[in-house]
């Protein structure tokens, strides 16, 4: 007969049967689920952390290509400026030959050319490409005017740096006329601007003389077109070239 707790705890461990039906006794059925809930949820808990690692597989190997991605890219955008860096030297050596083309033109023909076009005679260039730096006596005047301080230095180069200058005489007064001349493929608001200033140079050295400013090239633009038109410079564009007879 089983009389204390002694007892029980005796006979369950005598009888594992006894010991279950006990528990099924004393405990809800929920309780006695929760171990198998437990497995199954430390499996659910097992699954879902092998997705989570999957998942982060995933993300790593996303980034990886992103970063892949973005070290393309990288390299594109900087093929991309080293050819601008290249076309941009292109273009520089383009223009530097057209300049080059236009000088030479000029060199041959601008005596003809500002002759005709002015009406004028006993054209001479007293600097330009035509010659290796100035005239004596064009030089002694612009240093005297220097040295006299009626020029600033600036002045006294920009007169120097000008393209071609020309001394001439008109051919119905036969007054003495300066033109001065800067060359440009592609004739814009500077090249004006910088033979108007030759222009005011000149005009201070010869206050006697007439000076005319000219620019030459092949086209002009509209900022150029329009200094020209208000500061009285002549704009003379290359005659373009004769095309070939039909056969």
């Amino acid at each position: 007969m089983v009389t204390s707790v002694n007892d029980i705890i005796r006979e369950m461990r005598q009888n594992p049967d006894l010991r279950d039906e006990l528990r099924r006794e004393i405990l809800t059925e929920e309780l006695l689920a929760m171990p198998q809930r437990l497995s199954d949820l430390a499996a659910v808990v097992d699954a879902q952390g092998k997705r989570i690692s999957d998942l982060a597989a995933v993300v790593d190997a996303q980034g990886k290509q992103i970063s892949d991605l973005a070290a393309a890219v990288d390299a594109q955008g900087k093929q991309i400026a080293n050819l601008v860096v290249v076309a941009e030297h292109q273009s520089r050596d383009i223009s530097d030959l057209k300049g080059q083309m236009i000088e030479l033109i000029i060199q041959g023909r601008i005596l003809a050319f500002l002759s005709s076009r002015l009406n004028l005679r006993r054209a001479t260039v007293v600097r330009g490409p035509a010659l290796s730096g100035v005239s004596h006596q064009f030089e002694d005047a612009i240093e005297e005017a220097s040295d006299q301080g009626a020029i600033e230095v600036n002045q006294r180069e920009r007169v120097y740096d000008t393209d071609v200058i020309v001394r001439a005489r008109r051919r119905e007064s036969g007054e003495t006329v300066y033109v001065p001349v800067e060359a440009s493929f592609t004739i814009d608001y500077s090249d004006v601007d910088r033979v108007v200033n030759t222009v005011i140079a000149l005009r201070q050295v010869f206050p006697r003389e007439d000076v005319v400013p000219a620019v030459y090239g092949e086209v002009i633009t509209q900022g150029g077109a329009t200094l020209a038109k208000g500061s009285g410079v002549s704009v003379f564009l290359r005659d373009p070239e004769p095309e070939p007879p039909e056969l």
